[in-house]
């Protein structure tokens, strides 16, 4: 009975890991994606900006024209600072950078495809790491409460404790 659970115990963890390597081969597409987003969203902010300018006679009231600047200036620098990391670095500062509506956006819209890169394969291949890793690590209180090794109940049988 116990080679059975061992297998399944195997076979849950590889699909942990392939699933996981399957998610974090898309990180660099996602990344492309969002980027690409951010740009039209940094475009539309830029042209509302010139717009509300236009419309105005040339001058806006101090708020207004603070608060659409600093859209605009936010969208730029973010978009330049995932821009400027790229393929490798993209998907690990977007985490950190992380606009909401633009996420969910970004999510609904991208189709996940199979990366044929090197990056894809290098995001696949930590994603298999980790899943396996975190897979062992959330099993761990399982295997402290749950068995004993065979060498410590053959050694509580011969020792008499």
């Amino acid at each position: 009975m116990t080679w059975l659970l061992r297998t399944l115990d195997r076979l849950a963890g590889a699909a942990v890991a392939a699933m996981s390597g399957m998610v974090l081969s898309q990180a660099p597409g996602f990344s492309a994606h969002y980027l690409h987003r951010l740009g039209l969203q940094a475009a539309e902010a830029r042209a509302a900006l010139t717009q509300a300018v236009a419309s105005a006679g040339g001058s806006l009231p101090g708020p207004l024209a603070e608060a659409l600047a600093l859209r605009v200036t936010d969208l730029e620098h973010l978009h330049q600072t995932l821009a400027h990391h790229g393929l490798w670095g993209g998907p690990l500062v977007l985490m950190g950078h992380l606009n909401g509506d633009l996420f969910l956006e970004t999510l609904e819209h991208f189709v996940p495809t199979l990366p044929f890169s090197a990056v894809g394969f290098a995001y696949w291949l930590a994603g298999v790491a980790l899943g396996l890793l975190a897979y062992d690590v959330l099993k761990l209180p399982l295997g402290l409460f749950g068995h004993r090794s065979r060498r410590r109940r053959l050694f509580e049988t011969r020792s008499g404790f």
